[in-house]
């Protein structure tokens, strides 16, 4: 397995029999060159599935160029929550007057949480998030792979009252009973999660809580690319204070925020 962070969000993921993309929003620099597809996408296979996650459609985890990757990888699978299909069904529809990129229909595949699929080769479950669209789980050549979406603890401390905070706090836990029912006692192999300090005190409760509960085998921070380079540096320093959250029994804890920062496992 090979993983490639590319921005914010965004990371890719090659399998010996599959690629994925999670979350594509801009390229480094906040570049969205029309004229070409992203490089990164020479590195994956096309004769091999290509599937390509978008949690939500919130504009830094959603970009409709997602759907010009069906012209060079003809066994793509758009794997969207709910909320963004329902943003973008002119574009599987063959009748709309959308004049952008389309793709057929039986490529997209819609969830909401507790929606699972599978095709043989890739099997997916969605869980909630405590923001908009949902957060997906998904198992390829053995291994568990949980992209977080924008389920976090979104806590807020130093502007939220008790009561929203509680009720934060509540949220977040209910989400993670679902992931926990679901695995049983299985490992997540790797996990994307934010820590965004942009929040505030706190801001890594979390990953804190999240790594405490699940056996994570390398946990990668993430929701680090939001605002002026400085700033971007910033966040990442804060994501990457392992010690205010990793679970020191288990586990790794990996930064991927360099220009070509690439990690096999």
């Amino acid at each position: 397995m090979i993983i490639r962070h590319i921005l914010h969000d965004c990371f890719t993921v090659r399998q010996p029999g599959c690629g994925m993309v999670f979350d594509y929003w801009q390229e480094r620099g906040g570049s969205d060159n029309r004229e070409e597809l992203p490089g990164w996408l020479d590195d994956m296979d096309a004769s091999k599935p290509l599937y390509v996650f978008v949690s939500h459609s919130h504009k830094d985890h959603f970009n409709r160029r997602i759907f010009e990757f069906a012209d060079r990888f003809p066994h793509v699978r758009y794997l969207l929550s709910r909320e963004t299909m329902r943003r973008c069904r002119h574009i599987t529809s063959p009748s709309s007057v959308y004049n952008g990129p389309k793709v057929d229909a039986d490529k997209v595949i819609g969830f909401s949480d507790g929606d699972s699929w599978s095709d043989g080769n890739i099997s997916v479950h969605a869980f909630g998030s405590t923001d908009t669209g949902v957060s997906f789980m998904a198992e390829t050549d053995g291994r568990l792979i949980y992209h977080a979406g924008d389920n976090n603890a979104w806590l807020w401390l130093d502007e939220s009252t008790a009561q929203e905070v509680a009720q934060a706090r509540r949220a977040f836990t209910a989400i993670l009973d679902d992931i926990g029912a679901w695995l049983e006692g299985r490992r997540i192999d790797v996990a994307f999660f934010p820590v965004d300090s942009r929040i505030g005190r706190g801001y890594y409760e979390g990953a804190r809580e999240f790594v405490h509960r699940f056996d994570v085998g390398t946990f990668i921070p993430m929701h680090c690319g939001l605002g002026d380079p400085s700033e971007q540096r910033l966040r990442q320093h804060d994501a990457t204070q392992f010690n205010l959250y990793a679970n020191g029994d288990r586990g790794q804890y990996i930064a991927l925020f360099g220009d070509t920062d690439a990690i096999q496992l």
